[in-house]
């Protein structure tokens, strides 16, 4: 039975990204600056977290962010929920760093590409830095 409440909530994670990425790929069509596409990350955040029993998120210091031209937000990757929080309660659209083997997934991979995240090598150090 535990297995089922593990197994079960990856299945629906796995359709809800690939549903939200088919989402993405042709928001970003249209909007290539995020009023129209940064939505449908909040929602693809927030319900990443509902399915990973998420109920309830505590956010200090957004404040400090409005009226700022750029920021940078780092994630100390304790969990997997790292960019699910980012992305579900950003307060406007961000783009985050991700290792660079997730612009291979089909779909994913245009839905990343046309938010603009941005891909890092971590294999390879010099290229990594270059790509920030």
């Amino acid at each position: 039975m535990r297995l089922l409440f593990t197994v079960f909530p990856a299945l629906i994670f796995v359709v809800h990204t690939m549903a939200v990425s088919t989402l993405l790929v042709f928001s970003t069509l249209v909007d290539r600056r995020g009023w129209l596409w940064w939505p449908v990350v909040n929602f693809w955040g927030w319900g990443a977290l509902q399915l990973a029993g998420v109920r309830r998120v505590h956010i200090q210091g957004l404040a400090g962010l409005r009226g700022l031209n750029c920021a940078i937000l780092m994630a100390n990757h304790d969990s997997y929920l790292d960019s699910p929080l980012l992305l579900g309660y950003g307060p406007e659209p961000i783009r985050i760093v991700a290792k660079r083997s997730l612009f291979f997934i089909p779909v994913f991979n245009l839905a990343m590409w046309g938010i603009g995240m941005i891909p890092i090598d971590r294999s390879n150090k010099k290229r990594a830095i270059s790509s920030l």
